[in-house]
């Protein structure tokens, strides 16, 4: 009887008390390590619709992602990004994490960034779905900055919206 409550006694420690602060995961280790977002990949699609061949190496969280940021691509520039990409890889808001830029031609310019970094994944998705359910761009805006203000890294130096 002495054996079983031991026992039970240490199945409650095991598994019912929380892990200490320090061994969570902080919201900046949702991303990748500096070292491997520094080498992020440029790829360049004739159009939105054509997303890029380096999502095959990722999963469908991503890949659906990276189509949501696509189909709300002039609200992600007033987004800013929690990751800290504004510090090393330079960014300006939530839509560089996902695309570079659109060349004359319209063809699109897609970064990796976002692939491997759920802050960015994350951040879009939330945008998107609250423009799709009506929210202002300020709003939204208002929304991801009081969200992601404590415990995420500083934000991209991203303007509000007019």
């Amino acid at each position: 009887m002495k054996i079983l409550m031991e026992i039970s006694i240490l199945l409650l420690i095991v598994f019912f008390i929380p892990m200490p602060a320090q061994q969570q995961p902080k919201a900046e280790e949702y991303c990748m390590p500096v070292e491997i977002t520094s080498v992020d990949i440029a790829e360049t699609t004739n159009s939105f619709s054509e997303l890029p061949a380096f999502l095959s190496y990722g999963n469908a969280f991503a890949r659906e992602t990276y189509a949501i940021a696509a189909a709300h691509y002039d609200l992600l520039q007033w987004i800013p990004c929690y990751c800290g990409c504004g510090q090393t890889v330079q960014h300006k808001n939530n839509r560089d994490c996902f695309i570079r830029g659109i060349k004359r031609n319209g063809q699109v310019v897609w970064d990796s960034h976002a692939m491997n970094c759920m802050n960015c994944l994350e951040i879009a998705r939330e945008a998107a779905a609250l423009q799709d359910a009506g929210k202002s761009i300020y709003d939204i805006r208002n929304y991801i900055d009081n969200k992601y203000k404590v415990g995420y890294a500083k934000p991209t130096p991203t303007p509000m919206p007019n």
